[in-house]
């Protein structure tokens, strides 16, 4: 409980222990030679032991998603180089009869200046890859990063962030294999460079959202998706370490975990362009619902 992994672009995976509630002690640093660069850290699938360690990265153009602890391979697709942007989520429903699905992103700039997105489905169990475009508009410029969440009420929610600094969240319709609602959330100046939403144990339609920015910026919402698949939205608060940063230092990378059972506080950690981790408690509670 008082560790802490993080991933970079150096190709390290590096564990801390957290001394006095606020001090990080570096005790491993150690490089993954399969990767070129890592981007983030999964939870075990279901088929995984509860100590495996999940690690996304690039192994040249090829993305990858290997067990760190035997180093067995999960997934690798072909991202096309620098001119193809792949984003990375997991299915929410891990209870999938059929075994649980990975589900990457890519987006691929066009002329006319929107993104194609082209969504790859791999099922671990049946290694068949369905590949299927969403054919919506979603934002005017790059996208930076996507989350996938299936609520208790069984809306299948997907949230993107863009460098046009808006966030948008979209309801997804899989019998009618497409986007069925969307909303933006208020702009963040220079884009949103990441996002992430985690599921609330006693609100089976409401989920908590984070999205990160420049300046260090971090914004935090309670999200609700009600079975007609209406959107709402509260405003919790943001978090900033400092009021003078530039406009290039960049919230890279966010994510959220729970601190009580019902979900009520959250605990949220962030990472930097500079290398830097910041950490936030924030409480679920109060402030005014608004549609969007």
């Amino acid at each position: 409980n008082d560790r802490i992994l993080s991933v970079g672009n150096d190709g390290h995976l590096c564990e801390c222990r957290v001394e006095n509630q606020t001090n990080l002690v570096e005790l491993l640093r150690s490089p993954i030679r399969a990767f070129t660069g890592i981007d983030r850290i999964l939870p075990p699938l279901t088929q995984c032991s509860k100590d495996s360690v999940l690690l996304g990265g690039y192994s040249g153009n090829q993305y990858i998603l290997i067990d760190y602890k035997t180093f067995y391979e999960f997934f690798r697709t072909d991202t096309g180089g620098r001119a193809r942007t792949l984003l990375f989520s997991l299915d929410a429903d891990s209870k999938a009869s059929n075994g649980q699905p990975l589900l990457s992103t890519i987006t691929t700039p066009r002329k006319d200046g929107l993104n194609d997105l082209i969504v790859e489905s791999q099922w671990i169990e049946h290694p068949e890859s369905v590949r299927f475009t969403l054919g919506s508009n979603l934002h005017n410029e790059t996208l930076f990063d996507i989350d996938l969440i299936r609520l208790g009420n069984g809306k299948l929610v997907m949230l993107s962030a863009s460098e046009d600094c808006s966030s948008c969240i979209s309801v997804w319709n899989r019998t009618l294999m497409g986007i069925e609602n969307q909303a933006l959330l208020p702009p963040q100046e220079s884009g949103v460079r990441a996002i992430c939403a985690k599921l609330l144990a006693d609100d089976d339609s409401s989920m908590f959202v984070v999205e990160g920015g420049c300046k260090l910026l971090l914004r935090f919402y309670l999200i609700q998706v009600t079975k007609s698949s209406a959107i709402h939205s509260k405003f919790l608060g943001k978090g900033s370490p400092t009021e003078n940063a530039a406009i290039d230092h960049r919230i890279n990378a966010v994510d959220s975990f729970p601190m009580a059972k019902e979900g009520s506080t959250q605990f949220v950690i962030s990472g930097d362009s500079n290398g830097h981790v910041f950490a936030y408690f924030v409480s679920v509670k109060g402030r005014e619902q608004t549609s969007l």
